[in-house]
């Protein structure tokens, strides 16, 4: 029986949309695994219905339903982030019929649920979205405030386009809403109100009513929570001091400045070379450094001056959000899928008959 391993996560660096961890006391394959379950298997809302009432925009309805679908919507849990809409633990406390109970989910998958209504959904397995933007009374309300600013000769521009965004999606659930901007900064430094939809001009209108479903990203890529989702093996970085004392501080200097990836680093007062703070980052296993190395040995057998080699137990793991969650939150709702694959794994293989 294989030695039992016991993994840890070391968090390097960590914002509500992008977090950076150490994955160690493991092999790649569970590493890959968490990798694959974060991109295709973390559940999330999507709007996946959209009803027109009514569309002059210049944009065909399947078109704008599509964009719709690739909005990231997000649930705000009792902490404030967005984060897991199906956590057990975070139920929303608006009214649940008897048959629900025994599910305490805060929403569940459309296929799971008990709902039979015309609407095809319920406060469990949906969220109503409405948009309403009218050309003419957009401008209008422009005007007035235009007026009631006491410019009345100032530079309105009343044939512009009127930009319809993210923003105007009016949700019927007030813990879901839509990740129009990634973060504060982000919003502080755009010049947009939100994602563009479409652009109506005068006469247009969009009046349309959609539904948010929870899904995963095996299903459509618009249930994908992650923009970046990937790790790297981790360098493992072996400096042979014996073999570098033989070298002039020239050449020393020489085999720092010119490391392809530069994750060495001279130290002047010591005449040691080692390597820098940030190696696990910039390190990229290229060969040119053994090429280097070769011209400077006597003889091609001898031994390296300095060895890069991939770990084979720990994984440096780099998560951006897509805004439909904290990345905090994807990467424990991953570990929460994964357990449960494995638990139902071990649950299968007990109850085999060897």
């Amino acid at each position: 029986m294989p030695n039992q391993r016991y993994p840890t996560i070391e968090i390097e660096s960590i914002l509500p949309h992008t977090l950076s961890f150490t994955l160690a006391h493991t092999d790649v394959s569970m590493a890959n695994s968490l990798r694959r379950v974060m991109i295709g298997e973390v559940p999330t809302l999507a709007i996946d219905m959209v009803e027109f009432e009514d569309n002059t925009s210049v944009l065909q309805d399947e078109y704008i339903a599509h964009r719709l679908g690739m909005i990231p919507v997000g649930f705000v849990n009792s902490e404030g982030r967005m984060g897991d809409p199906t956590d057990r633990r975070d139920r929303s406390g608006q009214g649940r019929s008897q048959q629900a109970s025994s599910d305490n989910r805060t929403f569940r998958f459309q296929r799971e649920c008990d709902c039979q209504n015309e609407e095809q959904y319920c406060e469990q397995c949906g969220v109503m979205f409405e948009l309403k933007v009218e050309y003419d009374e957009v401008m209008r309300r422009r005007k007035e405030e235009h007026m009631m600013g006491g410019d009345e000769d100032g530079d309105l521009v009343l044939d512009e386009k009127v930009i319809v965004t993210s923003r105007d999606l009016i949700s019927s659930n007030d813990r879901v809403k839509i990740a129009n901007f990634l973060s504060d900064t982000e919003e502080d430094s755009s010049y947009d109100k939100g994602i563009t939809i479409v652009k109506l001009s005068k006469g247009q209108r969009l009046h349309l009513k959609c539904v948010a479903y929870l899904g995963i990203s095996k299903e459509h890529a618009k249930w994908c929570p992650c923009a970046v989702a990937n790790y790297k093996f981790w360098p493992e970085i072996h400096i042979n001091k014996e073999a570098i004392a033989t070298l002039t501080t020239d050449q020393r200097r020489a085999l720092v400045a010119e490391c392809p990836d530069h994750i060495l680093e001279y130290v002047e007062e010591s005449g040691e070379i080692v390597s820098v703070d940030n190696a696990h980052k910039i390190a990229t296993f290229t060969e040119d450094l053994a090429m280097l190395q070769n011209s400077m040995k006597d003889q091609p057998e001898d031994e390296d001056f300095v060895s890069v080699v991939q770990s084979e137990s720990r994984f440096y793991f780099t998560i951006e959000s897509s805004g439909s969650m904290d990345a905090e939150e994807i990467v424990k709702s991953a570990l929460k899928v994964l357990r449960a694959k494995l638990e139902t794994v071990k649950t299968e293989t007990e109850a085999l008959d060897v």
